[in-house]
């Protein structure tokens, strides 16, 4: 094997499509087209004699050469990174590349708009990639790459990954036009009495919502289990159903859908929703950057403390 015949490029789309085991998806992370990156892992095949990925009925996986190479790769991209690398600081306005976050159905309600309006301002060579929160995929994503960040009340998050708190919400009651309440009021009483719809299953820590309807109204007053909050606008709109949603999305919907907003007449904890990312990007300045522009947009006046990850 001539080692002088690879290049630290072609080792970093190696390394970026062992991550994301999709083509497409490594073109955007690395900013090149999808042509060239297919011509870097054809030429990567050559080099080692293998066909290092192959195309399953699941997508793009790995050969155990591949496998067997990753290791010794990540060592030498990393160690370039912190020893060789000396590049500039992170310029949004002539950078080009995707940033890729995690968010909930009703998160990415709040921020797409403005992040995008800013980024098309700011930063128009910056494209952003939102995810859906899967509970089972989280924590792999932002460790292999395949996200660079998760902002949400991830209360499973919170062990082995910095966080940085943007903004504390608390949760509002959203109800159809139909819905109409003794004294225009939402009593407790009203809400047991209530038809309700609930968003089913959450991320850890959203579930207290659930809880609670479960907790204090009957089996047969919940009418209505969707899977996001995004679906119930098709719903909510002309019937008398209410659901318990935080209130920076309870107020877009209901100037959307013409809702009505009551407060929860329980005790009901704030949702702290905080940014969560890994340690290996922790001091890159892009990341940094688009870390930073979250909290502009989003965050609470004053520095926040960033924390470092805890154990699990």
């Amino acid at each position: 094997m001539e080692i002088s015949k690879l290049d630290l490029k072609s080792l970093a789309v190696f390394a970026v499509v062992m991550r994301t085991n999709n083509l497409s998806v490594a073109a955007d992370q690395l900013g090149m087209t999808q042509p060239a990156v297919s011509q870097t892992v054809q030429r990567l095949r050559v080099h080692f004699d293998d066909k290092l990925f192959v195309r399953t009925g699941r997508g793009t996986r790995p050969t155990p050469r591949a496998i067997e190479l990753l290791g010794p790769v990540e060592e030498v991209l990393q160690l370039v990174r912190e020893r060789i690398d000396t590049r500039a600081d992170f310029d949004p306005s002539t950078a080009r590349r995707v940033f890729t976050f995690i968010g909930t159905d009703f998160g990415t309600t709040v921020f797409l708009p403005k992040l995008t309006a800013e980024l098309r301002r700011t930063a128009p060579g910056i494209r952003v990639r939102a995810i859906p929160a899967n509970t089972l995929t989280m924590k792999a994503n932002l460790e292999s790459g395949e996200a660079d960040l998760a902002v949400g009340a991830f209360s499973d998050l919170i062990a082995g990954f910095h966080r940085r708190r943007v903004y504390v919400d608390r949760y509002v009651c959203v109800a159809g036009s139909q819905f109409d309440p003794p004294d225009k009021r939402l009593s407790r009483a009203s809400f047991k009495a209530a038809s309700h719809a609930i968003v089913t299953p959450l991320p850890p820590g959203y579930e207290a919502v659930e809880q609670l309807v479960r907790e204090q109204v009957d089996p047969s007053q919940i009418l209505l289990e969707v899977p996001s909050f995004l679906s119930l606008l098709c719903v909510l709109r002309e019937s008398d159903f209410v659901c318990v949603v935080p209130k920076k999305v309870g107020t877009i919907l209901a100037e959307f859908a013409g809702l009505v907003v009551y407060p929860v007449p329980f005790p009901l904890n704030a949702l702290e929703v905080s940014q969560f990312w890994h340690g290996r990007v922790h001091n890159d300045p892009a990341h940094r950057w688009f870390r930073g522009l979250f909290g502009q947009l989003f965050g609470s006046h004053g520095p926040e403390a960033i924390e470092p990850p805890r154990r699990a």
